[in-house]
């Protein structure tokens, strides 16, 4: 039977069931790991990515970025295994903060070998019973095999392996600037700890300048921000600053002429005498602004929204810093966060207790004019990486290892580890193989097949890095059948290697939370016999009132 293509349903209401379900299904879930595939590991490809009107690109080999964007590609993204592989992606990103390639990759493995034993005969419920049972085996398995990070050379060698397989992809001799920006994530991920030993990724800001490269990327503790001072005669820098975060627009409405018929002002004046009482009403009002600021205490002021002008020619003449148009409430947040303050919305409630605290706070001007205002503070679990590099594109990209390192280095901090390089996925394999000889049923050939399955990741990395795959993963058999579980592939080196020594290591909870989404959704496609795609309830009513 002829495959069907990926752009398969037109708008009409239309039932597909069967042979032809299962054929597209197959095929899209296939065509998708088959095009994410080549974004997997230090020797990965990258992805460019143009909308129809060719105004916007990305170019980048993170899987949830490739994904999110893939609807602007030209063959559209709208069968419901293409949502499900999107949906995957995203998922394992909420979840986890990495892991996605790998989990479409694995996915569509899972879809091509159930597909060969649906074709030989088995029933899709076997098989979706026979991925679960050996999920759990997997799974098992992997946490007996895990190890507690407990050096900051192991945390390194996690930061390390997740930077090297997106956009940084050292040559050997280049492994101390990889190891410089690993060094600045598990920092990071240190200052943000709190005392229980527990590391959350979302603590740690992430700010954007071009210039210089990426190893003169630094961490810094407390925030940064991309705005500068209100007033220009407002204090450049601000010690043992007490300062007040607010999410309401402290503004007058000005008053716009004699004579005017703008509606947006509330008070028309008849003349001179009235004009300057309005005006004297107005600067009353922000001097009773400015002085129930002074009184409580604080001596900076950032908002969300916009701050009147001649409140911040006052609150200069006084000695305080004011920033105005924080861009997100959960920058805002954020930054509250880093200071201990608490978010002010009615500036008339505002008192001491609702001040965070900074060690200083100063502004840094740059040669191309940009203007970042650093918020330093030493005694909250906050902190910012300041990331430097070239063009817009390629610092985005170094943006999105950065996420991703951090969360897999937060995870290994807060978990185990696992070896990387396809050790992991050897290991599993082998020992499925001879799970499923214990089982006596049809569910046998559906374990051996997850097992096969997971051999994709060994394969994916040999293949992209230029390597024959068949020669590497009988390497890999052999080894692995000699007892040495922590053998896998270094791409980076183009050989089979001890990974414990080589330092490729990975998170437990990535990888963990990589079978089961692989797994899952293998499984939703898998049972899947019958779609109905169109408005299916528009028709029924279109079918009544025509009598049918």
């Amino acid at each position: 039977m002829q495959k069907l293509p990926l752009d398969l349903y037109p708008r009409e209401m239309k039932r597909i069931t069967s042979e032809e379900v299962k054929a597209s299904n197959f095929s899209v879930g296939k065509e998708f790991a088959d095009y994410i595939s080549s974004t997997l590991g230090p020797q990965s490809a990258q992805k460019a990515i143009v909308s129809s009107d060719s105004n916007y690109y990305t170019i980048s080999s993170d899987g949830k970025t490739i994904l999110q964007r893939f609807d602007l590609v030209e063959f559209k993204a709208k069968h419901p295994v293409a949502q499900l592989m999107v949906e995957l992606a995203k998922s394992t990103d909420d979840e986890v903060g990495d892991g996605t390639t790998s989990s479409v990759i694995l996915a569509g493995e899972l879809l091509r070998h159930a597909e060969k034993l649906i074709d030989l005969g088995l029933h899709p419920t076997i098989v979706a019973n026979g991925f679960r049972n050996a999920t759990d085996k997997a799974i098992e398995l992997m946490e007996k095999l895990a190890k507690p990070v407990d050096t900051d050379e192991m945390l390194l060698k996690v930061a390390r392996t997740s930077l090297d397989t997106k956009y940084i992809s050292p040559l050997p001799e280049h492994k101390e600037g990889s190891g410089s920006l690993a060094s600045t994530v598990v920092s990071a991920i240190h200052i943000v700890a709190d005392e229980a030993g527990r590391a959350n990724p979302d603590d740690v800001h992430i700010v954007k300048k071009s210039g210089g490269n990426i190893f003169d990327t630094t961490v810094f503790s407390g925030y940064i921000i991309e705005k500068e001072m209100l007033h220009p005669s407002m204090p450049k820098s601000q010690k043992k600053a007490r300062i007040a975060v607010i999410d309401t627009p402290l503004m007058v409405k000005r008053y716009d002429g004699l004579f005017t018929e703008n509606s947006q002002v509330s008070v028309k004046a008849s003349g001179f005498s009235q004009y300057r009482s309005q005006k004297s009403s107005e600067n009353d009002m922000l001097m009773k602004m400015t002085q129930k600021i002074i009184d409580v205490g604080a001596n900076v002021i950032i908002s969300r929204k916009l701050i009147d002008e001649r409140l911040g020619k006052q609150l200069a003449d006084k000695g305080v810093i004011a920033i105005q148009a924080i861009p997100t409430r959960e920058d805002l947040s954020m930054l509250a966060g880093a200071c201990g303050a608490k978010i002010v919305s009615d500036l008339g409630m505002i008192s001491s207790e609702h001040l965070g605290y900074a060690d200083n706070v100063w502004e840094e001007r740059y040669p191309d004019h940009s203007v970042f205002t650093h918020i330093l503070v030493t005694n909250e679990k906050n902190a910012t990486i300041l990331l430097r590099g070239g063009i817009a594109h390629a610092i985005s990209d170094v943006n999105r290892a950065v996420h991703d390192a951090l969360h897999t280095t937060a995870n290994a901090f807060n978990g185990k580890v696992l070896l990387g390089g396809g050790a992991t996925e050897m290991y599993i394999a082998e020992e499925l193989r001879r799970y499923a000889l214990s089982i006596k049923s049809k569910k046998q050939l559906a374990i051996n097949a997850f097992a096969d399955a997971l051999e994709i990741i060994p394969k994916t990395l040999a293949k992209n890095s230029g390597q024959d795959v068949i020669s590497v993963i009988t390497d890999l058999r052999m080894e692995h059948s000699k007892g040495k579980v922590s053998f896998g592939y270094d791409a980076i080196g183009k050989v089979i290697t001890d990974t414990s020594k080589g330092g490729i290591i990975e998170s437990l909870v990535t990888k963990r939370q990589i079978y089961k989404g692989a797994s899952e959704t293998s499984r939703l496609i898998i049972l899947s016999d019958d779609i109905i795609y169109g408005d299916v309830m528009e028709q029924r009513i279109e079918d009544k009132v025509d009598g049918k």
